[in-house]
Protein backbone atom coordinates (compact mmCIF):
# COMPACT_ATOMS: atom_id res chain seq x y z
CA UNK A 1 0.00 0.00 0.00
CA UNK A 2 2.73 2.62 0.19
CA UNK A 3 6.71 2.45 0.95
CA UNK A 4 8.00 0.53 3.44
CA UNK A 5 10.69 1.49 5.88
CA UNK A 6 13.57 -0.68 5.76
CA UNK A 7 14.70 -2.06 9.13
CA UNK A 8 18.26 -2.93 7.93
CA UNK A 9 16.61 -5.77 6.16
CA UNK A 10 13.38 -6.10 3.41
CA UNK A 11 10.87 -5.73 6.05
CA UNK A 12 9.13 -9.12 4.26
CA UNK A 13 12.33 -10.83 4.90
CA UNK A 14 11.54 -9.37 8.70
CA UNK A 15 8.29 -10.09 9.37
CA UNK A 16 9.09 -13.83 8.50
CA UNK A 17 11.80 -14.06 10.57
CA UNK A 18 10.27 -12.73 13.25
CA UNK A 19 7.99 -15.49 13.35
CA UNK A 20 5.53 -13.60 15.10
CA UNK A 21 3.63 -15.46 18.22
CA UNK A 22 -0.32 -16.92 17.63
CA UNK A 23 -2.37 -16.23 19.84
CA UNK A 24 -2.39 -20.13 21.93
CA UNK A 25 -4.86 -21.21 24.59
CA UNK A 26 -7.12 -23.96 25.17
CA UNK A 27 -10.38 -23.68 22.97
CA UNK A 28 -13.78 -24.43 23.60
CA UNK A 29 -14.50 -25.30 19.97
CA UNK A 30 -12.55 -27.70 18.17
CA UNK A 31 -8.98 -26.93 17.51
CA UNK A 32 -7.41 -26.01 14.50
CA UNK A 33 -5.84 -29.52 12.50
CA UNK A 34 -2.53 -27.47 12.13
CA UNK A 35 -0.37 -26.63 15.11
CA UNK A 36 1.47 -24.10 12.99
CA UNK A 37 1.85 -20.80 14.54
CA UNK A 38 -0.43 -17.99 12.89
CA UNK A 39 2.28 -16.87 10.08
CA UNK A 40 3.51 -12.95 9.95
CA UNK A 41 1.81 -12.62 6.27
CA UNK A 42 -1.91 -13.25 5.98
CA UNK A 43 -4.06 -13.41 2.55
CA UNK A 44 -7.65 -12.38 2.25
CA UNK A 45 -9.28 -14.29 0.14
CA UNK A 46 -12.95 -12.56 0.13
CA UNK A 47 -16.42 -13.49 -2.34
CA UNK A 48 -14.86 -15.24 -5.26
CA UNK A 49 -12.90 -18.17 -6.65
CA UNK A 50 -9.37 -18.59 -5.44
CA UNK A 51 -6.65 -20.95 -6.18
CA UNK A 52 -4.30 -20.81 -3.74
CA UNK A 53 -2.39 -23.58 -3.89
CA UNK A 54 0.54 -21.66 -5.28
CA UNK A 55 1.82 -21.28 -1.58
CA UNK A 56 3.12 -25.04 -1.22
CA UNK A 57 5.78 -23.05 -3.44
CA UNK A 58 6.61 -20.87 -0.50
CA UNK A 59 8.79 -21.44 2.72
CA UNK A 60 6.45 -23.20 5.14
CA UNK A 61 4.26 -21.07 7.77
CA UNK A 62 4.94 -18.15 5.82
CA UNK A 63 1.90 -17.45 4.25
CA UNK A 64 -1.47 -17.61 5.63
CA UNK A 65 -4.97 -17.31 4.29
CA UNK A 66 -7.95 -15.67 6.06
CA UNK A 67 -10.77 -16.51 3.90
CA UNK A 68 -14.46 -15.44 3.92
CA UNK A 69 -16.71 -17.96 5.65
CA UNK A 70 -19.64 -16.38 5.26
CA UNK A 71 -21.74 -12.91 5.17
CA UNK A 72 -24.25 -12.10 7.58
CA UNK A 73 -26.78 -9.55 6.90
CA UNK A 74 -28.78 -7.86 9.65
CA UNK A 75 -31.99 -7.11 8.46
CA UNK A 76 -34.98 -5.66 10.15
CA UNK A 77 -35.06 -7.91 13.21
CA UNK A 78 -33.92 -11.04 11.40
CA UNK A 79 -30.19 -12.49 11.03
CA UNK A 80 -29.69 -13.62 7.01
CA UNK A 81 -27.05 -16.31 6.69
CA UNK A 82 -25.10 -16.54 3.36
CA UNK A 83 -22.55 -18.99 3.35
CA UNK A 84 -19.41 -19.15 1.03
CA UNK A 85 -20.68 -20.23 -2.23
CA UNK A 86 -17.19 -19.75 -4.67
CA UNK A 87 -14.58 -22.22 -5.07
CA UNK A 88 -11.42 -21.96 -2.42
CA UNK A 89 -8.11 -24.09 -2.73
CA UNK A 90 -6.18 -24.04 0.11
CA UNK A 91 -3.38 -26.83 0.68
CA UNK A 92 -4.46 -28.60 3.59
CA UNK A 93 -0.85 -27.24 5.71
CA UNK A 94 -1.45 -24.02 5.21
CA UNK A 95 -2.83 -21.87 8.16
CA UNK A 96 -6.54 -20.77 7.89
CA UNK A 97 -8.73 -18.48 9.59
CA UNK A 98 -12.52 -18.39 9.13
CA UNK A 99 -14.23 -15.15 8.55
CA UNK A 100 -17.64 -13.81 9.39
CA UNK A 101 -18.53 -10.65 7.57
CA UNK A 102 -21.47 -8.74 9.02
CA UNK A 103 -23.20 -6.15 7.36
CA UNK A 104 -26.37 -4.05 8.06
CA UNK A 105 -29.14 -4.09 5.79
CA UNK A 106 -29.68 -0.36 4.32
CA UNK A 107 -33.22 -1.06 2.53
CA UNK A 108 -34.95 -2.72 5.82
CA UNK A 109 -32.72 -1.04 8.61
CA UNK A 110 -31.78 -3.80 11.96
CA UNK A 111 -33.13 -2.86 15.10
CA UNK A 112 -30.37 -3.48 16.86
CA UNK A 113 -32.18 -5.41 19.90
CA UNK A 114 -31.42 -8.15 22.41
CA UNK A 115 -32.92 -10.53 20.32
CA UNK A 116 -31.24 -9.59 17.36
CA UNK A 117 -27.90 -9.59 19.43
CA UNK A 118 -28.69 -12.98 20.83
CA UNK A 119 -29.66 -14.63 17.30
CA UNK A 120 -26.68 -13.18 15.99
CA UNK A 121 -24.45 -14.39 18.53
CA UNK A 122 -25.48 -17.87 18.12
CA UNK A 123 -24.66 -17.63 14.15
CA UNK A 124 -21.83 -16.53 15.06
CA UNK A 125 -20.98 -19.71 16.93
CA UNK A 126 -22.35 -21.70 14.82
CA UNK A 127 -20.31 -20.60 11.90
CA UNK A 128 -17.35 -20.82 13.96
CA UNK A 129 -17.80 -24.64 15.28
CA UNK A 130 -18.56 -25.30 11.56
CA UNK A 131 -15.17 -23.82 10.41
CA UNK A 132 -13.79 -26.20 12.68
CA UNK A 133 -10.82 -24.56 12.60
CA UNK A 134 -10.21 -22.97 16.74
CA UNK A 135 -10.19 -19.07 15.59
CA UNK A 136 -12.90 -16.44 14.26
CA UNK A 137 -12.41 -13.04 12.70
CA UNK A 138 -14.99 -10.74 12.20
CA UNK A 139 -16.08 -7.85 9.80
CA UNK A 140 -18.11 -5.53 10.74
CA UNK A 141 -17.82 -1.64 10.08
CA UNK A 142 -20.44 -0.34 12.46
CA UNK A 143 -21.51 3.04 12.05
CA UNK A 144 -21.91 4.52 15.29
CA UNK A 145 -25.52 4.18 16.25
CA UNK A 146 -23.83 0.42 15.75
CA UNK A 147 -21.38 0.40 18.37
CA UNK A 148 -22.88 -0.56 21.15
CA UNK A 149 -24.67 -3.39 19.85
CA UNK A 150 -21.41 -4.47 18.04
CA UNK A 151 -19.65 -3.92 21.36
CA UNK A 152 -22.12 -5.94 23.31
CA UNK A 153 -21.99 -8.56 20.93
CA UNK A 154 -18.06 -9.03 21.11
CA UNK A 155 -18.30 -9.26 25.04
CA UNK A 156 -21.00 -12.01 24.86
CA UNK A 157 -18.95 -13.70 22.42
CA UNK A 158 -15.84 -13.81 24.50
CA UNK A 159 -17.87 -14.98 27.33
CA UNK A 160 -18.97 -18.04 25.38
CA UNK A 161 -15.58 -18.75 23.73
CA UNK A 162 -13.82 -18.54 26.82
CA UNK A 163 -10.60 -16.52 27.30
CA UNK A 164 -8.54 -18.19 25.50
CA UNK A 165 -9.77 -18.69 21.60
CA UNK A 166 -8.47 -16.60 19.23
CA UNK A 167 -10.91 -13.97 18.16
CA UNK A 168 -9.50 -10.95 15.47
CA UNK A 169 -11.74 -8.56 14.28
CA UNK A 170 -11.02 -5.80 11.20
CA UNK A 171 -11.03 -2.06 11.85
CA UNK A 172 -11.63 1.56 10.14
CA UNK A 173 -8.40 3.17 10.51
CA UNK A 174 -10.25 5.82 11.81
CA UNK A 175 -10.83 3.45 14.74
CA UNK A 176 -6.99 3.42 15.47
CA UNK A 177 -6.87 7.02 15.07
CA UNK A 178 -8.79 9.57 17.11
CA UNK A 179 -11.96 7.56 16.94
CA UNK A 180 -10.97 4.89 19.60
CA UNK A 181 -13.91 3.42 20.62
CA UNK A 182 -12.68 0.05 21.14
CA UNK A 183 -9.79 0.54 23.22
CA UNK A 184 -11.70 -2.13 25.65
CA UNK A 185 -12.87 -4.34 23.42
CA UNK A 186 -12.31 -8.15 24.53
CA UNK A 187 -10.53 -9.34 21.04
CA UNK A 188 -6.91 -11.02 20.57
CA UNK A 189 -6.55 -9.21 17.53
CA UNK A 190 -7.72 -5.80 15.90
CA UNK A 191 -6.60 -5.20 11.86
CA UNK A 192 -6.84 -1.47 10.97
CA UNK A 193 -7.94 -1.77 7.09
CA UNK A 194 -5.05 1.19 6.25
CA UNK A 195 -6.47 1.66 2.53
CA UNK A 196 -9.18 3.45 0.86
CA UNK A 197 -8.21 6.30 2.97
CA UNK A 198 -10.11 8.86 0.83
CA UNK A 199 -9.13 12.55 0.80
CA UNK A 200 -7.28 11.99 4.48
CA UNK A 201 -5.04 9.00 2.88
CA UNK A 202 -1.85 11.06 2.05
CA UNK A 203 -2.08 13.41 5.30
CA UNK A 204 -1.96 9.67 7.57
CA UNK A 205 0.80 8.15 5.67
CA UNK A 206 2.65 11.15 5.87
CA UNK A 207 2.20 11.00 9.74
CA UNK A 208 3.16 7.10 9.65
CA UNK A 209 6.58 7.66 7.45
CA UNK A 210 6.87 10.01 10.35
CA UNK A 211 7.30 8.04 12.46
CA UNK A 212 3.52 8.00 14.06
CA UNK A 213 1.43 5.15 15.36
CA UNK A 214 -1.92 3.71 15.24
CA UNK A 215 -3.65 3.33 19.13
CA UNK A 216 -2.13 1.22 21.27
CA UNK A 217 -4.87 -1.47 20.78
CA UNK A 218 -4.35 -1.73 16.99
CA UNK A 219 -0.83 -2.37 16.77
CA UNK A 220 -0.33 -6.25 16.14
CA UNK A 221 -2.00 -6.36 12.68
CA UNK A 222 -2.45 -4.17 9.86
CA UNK A 223 -4.79 -4.37 6.80
CA UNK A 224 -3.43 -3.38 3.69
CA UNK A 225 -4.38 -3.35 -0.45
CA UNK A 226 -1.58 -4.37 -3.31
CA UNK A 227 -3.08 -1.74 -5.61
CA UNK A 228 -2.37 1.24 -2.93
CA UNK A 229 0.88 2.60 -1.95
CA UNK A 230 2.19 0.56 0.57
CA UNK A 231 3.31 2.80 4.17
CA UNK A 232 4.54 0.80 6.84
CA UNK A 233 3.88 1.46 10.61
CA UNK A 234 7.11 2.48 13.14
CA UNK A 235 7.28 -1.46 14.19
CA UNK A 236 6.90 -4.53 12.23
CA UNK A 237 3.49 -6.42 12.82
CA UNK A 238 1.40 -9.43 11.04
CA UNK A 239 0.32 -8.09 7.44
CA UNK A 240 -3.01 -8.93 6.07
CA UNK A 241 -3.14 -8.46 2.45
CA UNK A 242 -6.17 -7.84 0.44
CA UNK A 243 -6.04 -7.86 -3.86
CA UNK A 244 -9.07 -6.86 -5.60
CA UNK A 245 -8.10 -9.27 -8.05
CA UNK A 246 -7.59 -13.12 -7.32
CA UNK A 247 -4.61 -14.14 -5.96
CA UNK A 248 -1.45 -15.64 -7.54
CA UNK A 249 1.98 -16.62 -7.22
CA UNK A 250 2.90 -13.60 -9.69
CA UNK A 251 1.18 -10.66 -7.98
CA UNK A 252 2.25 -11.98 -4.43
CA UNK A 253 5.61 -12.13 -5.42
CA UNK A 254 5.36 -8.34 -7.01
CA UNK A 255 3.49 -7.08 -4.14
CA UNK A 256 6.98 -8.82 -1.84
CA UNK A 257 8.79 -6.61 -4.29
CA UNK A 258 6.89 -3.61 -3.35
CA UNK A 259 7.25 -4.38 0.62
CA UNK A 260 10.88 -5.14 0.14
CA UNK A 261 11.43 -2.09 -1.61
CA UNK A 262 14.12 -1.03 -3.47
CA UNK A 263 17.96 -1.74 -3.29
Amino acid sequence: MRTWLRFGAPFWALLIGLGLGPITGCRRLPATPTTAAQPPLVLWAWDRAEDLRFLTSLPAHSVGVAYLHANVFLHGPGVVVRRRATSLQVPPDIWQLPVVHIEADRASLPILQEGQRKELLRVLLVESARAGLGRLQIDFEAKASQRAFYRQLLLELRSELGPHFPLSITALASWCLGDRWMVDVPVDEIVPMFYRLGEAGPRLRAELRRGADLAAECRQALGLITDEPLTPPPGPRRLYLFSPAPWTLAALRATRQKLDGPG
